[in-house]
């Protein structure tokens, strides 16, 4: 896949999750040389000595095998075997998908291949950089987002090996390579206006459909699905924030290539959102290459192949240069297209289901178009709340406030963040004309110091400055819009633009001739900046209409910085949409910190609707229910690829913060309401997690089967001590006593009883025990102390949902050395994230 931003021609192969760097290793057996090569070789010789990139390498040219040649650009060193394990890998693949190519598309809807082209080219650079930054610095093809790509202009699929060895999967690999094969071959047999089919859709889902590989390349004939779209898919589609970026099959069959700006304008025009955004242009993408490889599956595989023949028509169609949903419409003319998208996304449901994903996405994916469209009952996991961040810009009555931030800021040397803060303020028309000559000099404070820089870079003087509470000397040596490079000794920094404070510009500026080039009355305006008194400030100015105009301005300006003005909004009015999660979580710290700061604030108070608005979106914007890394979790968080292990040893107080209390977990009846006279508490004790009464806690990510948690648990009393998984409400969860019995019950599946083992163990109070639940996605799993204590086999949806502490008795019980390992419930966590954003909404002025 290209770049979204740049919609050239060239077409490439994209994964959601993995690392982008696409690592293609390919090799050559031998480098044999025919005497009398065919025109093709002549031809691709003569091309690449003119190719703006190849002609600058070495490179070697391998056409020993049928139906492709193996352009190897030379890797580091004396390497002679470095290409031909794997080339000998992938030719089996590569010869067995176009002969399936061929059989399939070709031959039976009279596909002529060019006689120009009779063979695909794969080109292979020997390093990730010569790809990503090299080949695009001398050919401007983006491959900032890709693995590989094929360009019809120059018919070169290229791709890299970069020294990966057996570090890269070999499938990843192969998969690579057939992708732009099927891009190659598609351009090979097109005989429509162009280099290559119109529809999008089309180019990139057959190609991720064909080039999905088992163990033998003769299973490309019947790939199998690719289950990491099938899950992005229906995760999508189970999330009302981004079900729309699954398109309508009559929108999706309608965008055409080349590039992706369809694509994305599509995805806008869906979700209302602005598709400069780079993160949006990632995500539409990503759902366009799933949507598109899993409907090119379905169409040919789905349904028991019913579809088979009206697809071949449509390919028969693309492949002559017909494009657009009419195109699509006759060749399926004998199926309602409504029909097929809703036995398409009831494909994708069977699908999750085979794989036992969890059962709330399953219920979204089952309402099929319904929930693409927002109709229905798709809506049940809350909406990812939007933000329109004008709201929070200044009102006109706010002016007063404004300019006295301006003022603060400017005395700090936040000359930019001074001007942005002045821009368009609006005032009574009786004060107009002193906002206007305000705002000249405080944006003028940003000229002086443009002017400052550049004679300390003209003239090569060594200036003062102070640096982490040093004040060392150093030389300008360059500067741009946000910082300048100093040099001091031998050593060069860069240095923000802030540090040049009033002071700084005050003390060294006349040295450097800035007065004299400016005015008289510069010196005036710094010096007040700089908080000088009223009389130095006064023989700082001249005696003409400007510096008596500065004078009055300036006494003004006195007024604001000491008048009791209500700057409470000040931290607030300069938020814009955050760039990353990182950025909006520190963005929610400052707006929780700026109310807990202003209470009182009549500013804060009468907004108070736009800030719980703005909490909601950043809670929900700062944190990814599907990264726990990224879920602001207390414990020690580890990565194992899909994975994750969270670890507590609940020496730490913040460590509670993952375990937020709960109410109504288990439907008790009154009776079982128990108290006890130490009180109801469940919370951090001695480095343990101590239960007494009634109390319950839920784990901040609900979990999605398989899983396996382990704890240390005593008790010094009897008592009714449950932890709990799989929870999906009332009628759905999974229980573990103190003891280790198992008890199941899942109205949905009428399932519902007791798996516990029959020689269940003797356990002491004041003793220390083990505890593990393994559930791996078939059956549940509980020992104690090494022994099984309880196995359920029969759990029907029981798949996926919370984890949490429930204690009803005399206690106490403590919980010690607690690790969780599984994957997130994406779906009940974002559910539990919306529940979050509400919390936290509600808990700024409570």
């Amino acid at each position: 896949m290209e770049s979204p931003k740049h919609p050239a021609a060239a077409h490439g192969r994209s994964r959601a999750t993995g690392p982008l760097a696409f690592a293609l290793a390919l090799a050559t057996p031998s480098f044999a040389q025919d005497p009398a090569e065919d025109p093709q070789v002549v031809a691709l010789r003569a091309q690449l000595a003119a190719h703006p990139y190849f002609s600058k390498v070495e490179f070697d040219i391998d056409h020993s095998y049928d139906g492709v040649i193996f352009v190897l650009e030379r890797p580091p060193g004396d390497k002679p075997d470095y290409y031909t394990t794997i080339v000998r890998q992938l030719v089996p693949y590569v010869s067995e998908l176009e002969r399936v190519f061929v059989k399939e598309y070709a031959k039976p809807l009279e596909l002529t291949r060019r006689a120009d082209f009779p063979r695909t080219v794969i080109a292979i650079l020997s390093a990730k950089s010569h790809y990503e930054v090299e080949l695009p610095r001398v050919t401007g093809v983006p491959t900032e987002f890709t693995r590989a790509h094929f360009d019809p202009e120059t018919r070169l699929a290229i791709t890299y090996e970069d020294h990966f060895g057996g570090q890269i999967d070999a499938k990843d690999r192969r998969e690579t390579v057939l992708h732009e094969l099927v891009h190659a071959l598609q351009y090979a047999h097109y005989s429509g206006d162009g280099l290559m089919p119109v529809p999008q859709w089309f180019n990139e889902g057959l190609a991720e459909f064909r080039s999905v590989t088992r163990a033998t390349a003769s299973q490309l004939e019947d790939p199998d699905i690719d289950a990491q779209h099938i899950r992005i898919v229906a995760a999508l589609l189970a999330h009302p924030e981004f079900r729309q970026l699954i398109a309508p099959i009559r929108e999706l069959v309608d965008i055409d290539g080349p590039g992706y700006l369809g694509v994305i304008r599509s995805a806008a025009q869906r979700l209302g959102r602005r598709s400069s955004d780079p993160h949006f242009e990632q995500l539409a993408t990503t759902a366009f290459y799933a949507q598109s490889c899993i409907l090119a599956y379905f169409l040919h595989n789905g349904e028991s192949g019913r579809y088979r023949e009206a697809n071949r028509e449509y390919v028969r169609r693309v492949m002559r240069g017909e494009r657009g949903v009419e195109s699509f419409g006759q060749a399926f003319k004998d199926f309602d297209l409504d029909a097929i998208e809703r036995d398409f996304f009831a494909f994708v449901g069977a699908e999750m289901k085979l794989r036992s994903w969890a059962p709330a996405a399953l219920d979204a994916v089952a309402r099929g178009s319904s929930a693409i469209t927002g109709t229905g009952e798709a809506g049940t996991v809350d909406e990812l709340p939007t933000f329109d961040f004008t709201r929070l810009d200044w009102r006109p009555e706010d002016w007063q406030a404004r300019m006295a931030h301006a003022v603060q800021l400017a005395a700090a040397g936040r000359f930019a963040e001074a001007g942005n803060a002045v821009g368009g303020v609006q005032a009574p028309e009786s004060e107009a004309a002193f906002v206007q000559r305000a705002t000249g000099h405080i944006t003028n404070l940003a000229r002086i110091r443009d002017v400052f820089l550049k004679r300390a870079i003209d003239s090569g003087d060594k200036l003062r400055f102070e640096i982490d509470g040093k004040t060392p000397r150093g030389v300008v040596l360059a500067a741009d819009d946000s910082e300048f490079t100093l040099k001091i000794g031998r050593s060069e920094q860069a240095v923000s633009r802030d540090l040049l404070t009033p002071k700084v510009l005050l003390d060294q500026g006349e040295d450097l001739g800035v007065f004299e080039e400016l005015g008289g009355n510069t010196a005036a305006l710094l010096a007040f900046f700089d908080g000088a008194d009223d009389a130095d400030v006064e023989r700082r100015l001249d005696g003409g209409a400007a510096g008596k105009a500065l004078r009055g301005d300036l006494a003004r300006f006195r007024e604001l910085r000491t008048a009791d003005v209500d700057l409470s909004w000040a931290p607030i009015a300069g938020f814009r949409a955050p760039a990353d999660a990182a950025a909006a979580a520190a963005m929610l710290q400052t707006l929780q910190e700026t109310v807990t700061a202003h209470r009182d604030s009549e500013v804060l108070r009468s907004r108070r609707g736009e800030l719980e608005d703005l909490a909601r979106h950043l809670v929900h914007a700062a944190f990814d229910p599907s990264d726990p890394t990224g879920l602001g979790l207390h414990g020690k968080v580890i990565p194992l690829g899909e994975e994750f292990r969270v670890e507590y040893d609940f020496e730490s107080a913040d460590q509670l913060a993952d375990f937020p209390e709960a109410t109504g977990l288990l439907p008790m009846s009154s009776e079982d309401e128990s108290s006890t006279p130490r009180g109801d508490y469940m919370r951090l004790e001695g480095g343990a997690l101590e239960a007494s009464g009634k109390a319950e806690r839920r784990f901040a990510i609900p979990l999605q089967a398989p899983f396996r948690i382990t704890w240390k648990a005593k008790a010094d009393d009897i008592a009714l001590f449950m932890v709990g998984c799989c929870r999906q409400g009332d009628d759905a969860f999974a229980l573990i006593s103190l003891v280790g019995g198992l008890s199941v019950l899942d109205a949905n599946s009428n399932i519902v009883g007791d798996a516990s083992r029959s020689d269940d163990q003797t356990l002491y109070l004041g003793k220390e025990y083990p505890y593990e639940i393994v559930h791996d996605g078939q059956q549940i799993t509980v020992k104690v102390d090494g022994k099984v204590t309880g196995r359920a086999e029969k759990i029907g949806g029981l798949l996926g949902g919370e984890l949490f502490f429930f204690m009803r008795g005399a206690g106490p019980v403590r919980l010690d050395d607690l690790t969780i390992q599984g994957r997130v419930d994406e779906v009940a966590a974002r559910r539990m994230l919306a529940e979050r954003a509400d919390a936290v909404a509600r808990g700024l002025f409570d």
